[in-house]
């Protein structure tokens, strides 16, 4: 899924509030950054670990570079 339908994702199955929304936004911004998108998702499992409990095969979901 691209980043749209993921953020969509969080918000429909996971509490999350405005700030940690703009951590997630800047953390997948970054991750796009990565030349290699593994390593991006690598990257976004790790911030992401124990926070909302979004499990790793959820984030890898995350099709980096796709709107």
């Amino acid at each position: 899924m691209g980043e749209k339908e993921f953020l969509q994702y969080i918000f429909d199955n996971f509490d999350v509030a405005g700030e940690f929304t703009r951590m997630l936004v800047n953390a997948i911004g970054y991750a796009q950054g990565f030349e290699d998108p593994e390593e991006g998702l690598d990257f976004l499992c790790d911030m992401l670990d124990g926070t909302i409990g979004i499990r790793q095969d959820e984030i890898r979901q995350l099709k980096l570079g796709e709107e």
